[in-house]
């Protein structure tokens, strides 16, 4: 039995040409091949359905989960400048893959903005890919870069020191084109690390709308992460982390795993 997992539609972020086309050539025959498709959000299962003509008997929801051993590590020394700049500064974390998915330069003005308006604030941001030194260059003509960290590329282990070290978690996807297909991780561990979250609302952010701010636009971003780093989200954020631990831990979705495929549990 050969069960492939799909979690997002990666063709769409290709630009126009002959790689994309092969690549949605393939999401649109290959998938009804295998014995069951697994998927992480509805607008996947729609597109399975309508576009890669997979019968439904053989779609598999299998939320996206999270590994909570990870948070429940003894503690990793932070590296020595993140804690240089998390300490001298309220810090907002930002983690992402900066590679072609990112949207991160779409945001990035708006909160130079917010971080003028705030001198104790900082931005910290995790993640590495072919276009984080767009961004450094972006945040120095802002005039943040100082107040901006690009921190690159952290160990796992270290991952959740860091995001404890910070006040709130931020996370920015374009509400359309991909991304509608997409099952944000990044929610998901902020939560599991017991941080305030705000974001905006796109791919399955809204799920998760008891537990975190949903903010749209500049000004109701700034709200947010005024809200959060003043520790008024605490008890939204503590519902946050239980509801990861009983619905999204890898442990609680193993049993879904074994039946799609197709072993005793």
């Amino acid at each position: 039995r050969i069960v492939l997992d799909v979690d997002d539609l990666d063709f769409e972020y290709y630009p126009p040409g002959s790689r994309r086309a092969l690549v949605r050539r393939w999401f649109r025959s290959w998938p009804r091949r295998f014995d069951a498709v697994s998927y992480h959000v509805e607008p996947l299962r729609e597109y399975l359905l309508a576009e890669s003509g997979v019968p439904a008997e053989r779609l598999r929801r299998i939320p996206q989960g999270v590994d909570l051993d990870v948070f429940a590590a003894p503690p990793v020394p932070l590296p020595a400048e993140i804690e240089e700049f998390t300490r001298s500064h309220a810090a907002i974390v930002y983690m992402a893959s900066l590679g072609i998915t990112s949207d991160f330069g779409d945001v990035l003005p708006g909160l130079a903005r917010i971080l003028a308006s705030h001198p104790d604030w900082g931005l910290l941001v995790l993640g590495h890919g072919v276009r984080l030194e767009r961004f450094r260059e972006q945040a120095a003509a802002l005039g943040v870069g100082e107040r901006v960290r690009f921190a690159g590329y952290v160990a796992h282990d270290a991952v959740p020191s860091v995001l404890r070290a910070c006040r709130a978690g931020f996370h920015y996807l374009r509400p359309a084109g991909a991304n509608r297909y997409r099952a944000i991780m990044k929610i998901r561990e902020y939560l599991a690390a017991g941080l305030p979250v705000a974001a905006n609302p796109s791919a399955d952010a809204a799920d998760f709308r008891e537990y975190i701010e949903l903010a749209e636009g500049e000004e109701a971003v700034e709200r947010a992460l005024a809200a959060a780093v003043a520790g008024e989200r605490a008890e939204r954020t503590a519902a946050g982390r239980r509801f990861i631990e009983a619905r999204l831990a890898w442990p609680r979705l193993a049993p879904e795993l074994l039946d799609i495929l197709g072993l005793p549990r």
